[in-house]
């Protein structure tokens, strides 16, 4: 069946029981050879999609991310590669000719964070200034998601930039997930921030006693928050 494509070409059919057998197999780089056959021939969004993935898992990030230049024009795929490729600035560029095509305040609040990702100095004064603004105009353009609101609040209060505002947009962001141990250390750091050690401390502890003390930030969260209730 492969010398037959190889030397013909398969039909959609026969290159799909190629798949099948494979992907049984786990023959990556065979199936992505099929599936670039597929694409090339069908021109269907579902091979391609197929592709991107392949090369996601085989970490040839650069191979998809030319392919999405070159023979597939999917700009949110593309965002996501250059996100796990910590391409914040690319990155940056990709969300903001989205959010130009779609208005989504989506768009707004991921380029607000690829922005702040890219910053090689997070204090700038300049670059915080701007992703507050983008995130002011998501939020009054609807954005609700609580992983923007907690990433938006978690900056105004870790930069000192309005530590109020920031526990308020957390407890929004609370208000969809209150179990979530990320969301409550960000609350637990505005507090901290605050001076309100009691709260501090209360809702730190929720977050250690579900998820230790591996995670650096978290730890020393709670150091500070112990030494403030004291």
């Amino acid at each position: 069946m492969e010398n037959h494509r190889m030397i013909y070409k398969c039909s959609e059919k026969l290159c799909n029981q190629l798949v099948e057998i494979y992907t049984k197999q786990k023959k990556i780089k065979a199936l992505m050879s099929v599936y670039l056959d597929l694409y090339k021939k069908t021109k269907k969004e579902v091979y391609a999609v197929k592709i991107v993935e392949g090369y996601i898992y085989m970490q040839e990030f650069d191979k998809a991310i030319n392919f999405l230049q070159n023979d597939y024009n999917n700009d949110e795929l593309l965002y996501e590669l250059y996100l796990a490729k910590k391409d914040y600035i690319n990155a940056l560029m990709v969300a903001e000719k989205i959010y130009a095509i779609e208005k989504s305040p989506r768009w707004l609040a991921e380029s607000a964070m690829a922005l702040y990702e890219s910053a090689k100095d997070k204090n700038d004064k300049k670059m915080l200034d701007e992703v507050v603004q983008k995130f002011e105009k998501a939020l009054k353009e609807g954005i609700k998601d609580s992983v923007y609101l907690n990433y938006y609040g978690y900056t105004l209060i870790d930069k000192d930039i309005d530590i109020q505002r920031g526990v308020d947009i957390i407890k929004d962001a609370l208000n969809e997930q209150p179990n979530n141990s990320y969301y409550l250390d960000s609350l637990a750091w505005g507090y901290y921030k605050l001076h309100e050690c009691k709260e501090a401390y209360k809702e730190m502890k929720k977050v250690v006693d579900v998820e230790g003390l591996k995670e650096e930030d978290i730890a020393q969260h709670w150091t500070a928050i112990q030494q403030c209730n004291r």
